[in-house]
């Protein structure tokens, strides 16, 4: 398991609550319709796979396709794992607050999950 490229999407979606959403691997959003500067909006597995290999960040370059495969290889965990991470539906009960709403609130319980993901190095 890539614990140090983990942290590094933990500490991104936290800075930036509004480029984060479980619910997409990775899109563009255009800034004039509420998306951010770049228009880059992924969830865990496509922050893993866009911040380890990068991708262009301006809106009018078509992004690469992420999926939960290129997840997985990024942060080096097994399919099942990616399961318990890269879908909130399975995520333990204390992270249930989940929504999707690009808040910091989400980011922060999303953030949450991804240390207890760690500390029980990907079983719960």
């Amino acid at each position: 398991m890539n614990v140090k490229l983990l942290r590094k999407v933990a500490k991104f979606i936290l800075a930036k609550p509004k480029r984060f959403d479980m619910a997409n691997f990775g899109y563009r959003l255009p800034k004039k319709n509420g998306g951010p500067e770049c228009g880059t909006v992924a969830c865990i597995a496509g922050w893993a796979v866009i911040l380890s290999q990068g991708i262009p960040q301006r809106a009018d370059v078509p992004m690469p396709s992420i999926g939960r495969l290129e997840g997985m290889v990024a942060l080096g965990i097994s399919d099942e794992q990616a399961q318990r991470l890269f879908y909130t539906e399975p995520w333990p009960k204390q992270f249930a607050e989940y929504d999707r709403d690009q808040t910091l609130k989400a980011a922060r319980i999303a953030v949450k999950r991804i240390e207890h993901f760690i500390r029980t190095k990907g079983k719960e």
